[in-house]
């Protein structure tokens, strides 16, 4: 009886401590590339902690509900790289990914050198986001 006590408790725990764990991608922005299994690149363009600033816009849409889009910019050591990874992507889309979700993919129509980028989507609770993004930007 004391033996089932204590295999059953941890059996659970060799269980969760042996269960892989999700790839999990940190916050930021990615190229997609054009692999089957995986479209989104192993390594972020940027990061979340490579944004400077960052605001909420909303505007209000025909049956009066607000659509909220997050503006920003990436720090100045930052800029270059983004611009160069905008040129490279011209024609091509990039994804800006949250929780290991992707939130949005839009296609890049030029070399974006001033470092700016949004961030929005219908389904998605990007006002959620903001406050996540802000929250870990000010507790770095």
């Amino acid at each position: 009886m004391m033996n089932r006590f204590i295999c059953i408790p941890l059996c659970l725990f060799l269980l969760s401590v042996c269960n892989p764990k999700k790839n999990e991608r940190p916050n930021g922005w990615y190229y997609i590339t054009d692999r089957v299994e995986d479209s989104i690149s192993l390594e972020p363009i940027v990061t979340i902690n490579d944004f400077e600033e960052i605001k909420l816009d909303s505007a209000e849409n025909l049956k009066g509900k607000f659509i909220y889009q997050i503006t920003g910019h990436v720090a100045a050591d930052c800029v270059e790289k983004w611009a160069d990874a905008t040129e490279h992507s011209i024609g091509k889309r990039i994804g800006f990914v949250f929780q290991d979700e992707v939130i949005c993919t839009p296609c890049i129509n030029c070399r974006i050198e001033t470092g700016s980028f949004a961030i929005s989507a219908q389904d998605i609770d990007i006002k959620s986001i903001y406050w996540q993004i802000v929250r870990k930007i000010h507790s770095r």
